[in-house]
């Protein structure tokens, strides 16, 4: 199964990871109405079973070692699979 961009939703729990995740929606041309501030709207995304939830955090504000984890493995791992869903 491929996804197209607007099966992409964001899910920022502050303002700071709001504006970072604007910023990625643009570059990866997810619509912006897709990048939500409540949990609620998050969990409605993931229950529909049709949209890619991804969850956006400022790593600066996590402790090192999950820094470390998410931002040397996870990330590049979820930025290679998006890639791939997302090219057609």
């Amino acid at each position: 199964m491929s996804l197209i961009p607007s099966q992409v939703v964001q899910y920022a729990a502050d303002a700071v990871d709001y504006e970072i995740a604007l910023g990625a929606a643009a570059s990866a041309y997810i619509p912006t109405s897709h990048v939500v501030g409540d949990l609620g709207t998050a969990w409605d995304y993931i229950r529909n079973g049709n949209y890619l939830v991804i969850a956006v955090e400022d790593r600066r504000q996590m402790p090192c070692f999950t820094m470390n984890v998410v931002g040397h493995f996870i990330l590049p791992v979820l930025h290679r699979f998006t890639q791939r869903l997302l090219t057609p």
